[in-house]
């Protein structure tokens, strides 16, 4: 039961940060959301490439404790070059804003931006991106991720190519 609910958590988590992700991405970014929503592959324009996942909840104090408690990691890797970054707390998130939604919520979202350079017409970039908490952290529906568990995005894998 505790794998169900683990699993319903991390699908309503997605569907939340698919919702904040929904939208215009600027030109050379790259949302995390479209990775998970085309299957890991995604074109760009060739230029500045940036990478981004949004987070959002009413609660501001939901939000407050999900920026002090989090830490990302990320992979890259350019050809035959493979870097790592790992964050701690709001480092890479932006301060927290209430946004109107579709289904006419109003939620604070705070983005995670990473810019990766500049990536040429042909070329490839991949990325493995992991989202986690040392503390658990709540949504607007109660569910708790994060904790002992600690995953609440345990991986996206996604190949960027410029066109």
């Amino acid at each position: 039961m505790k794998g169900i609910a683990a699993a319903l958590c991390l699908t309503l988590a997605l569907a939340l940060v698919a919702l904040v992700g929904a939208g215009s991405a600027g030109a050379g970014e790259v949302r995390l959301t479209q990775c998970i929503n085309t299957g890991g592959n995604v074109t760009t324009t060739p230029g500045s490439l940036d990478i981004s996942l949004g987070w959002g909840t009413s609660q501001l104090g939901n939000m407050n404790k999900f920026l002090r408690t989090n830490y990302v990691i990320v992979s890259v890797t350019r050809g035959t070059q493979t870097s790592g970054l790992s964050t701690i707390g709001a480092f890479g998130w932006t301060n927290p804003v209430l946004t109107p939604l579709p289904d006419g919520r109003i939620v604070y979202i705070s983005r995670y931006l990473l810019s990766l350079g500049v990536i040429a017409s042909g070329e490839t970039v991949s990325i493995r991106f992991e989202l986690w908490s040392t503390q658990k952290v709540y949504d607007d529906q109660g569910l708790e991720y994060g904790g002992a568990q600690g995953g609440l995005i345990s991986a996206i894998n996604c190949v960027i190519t410029a066109t």
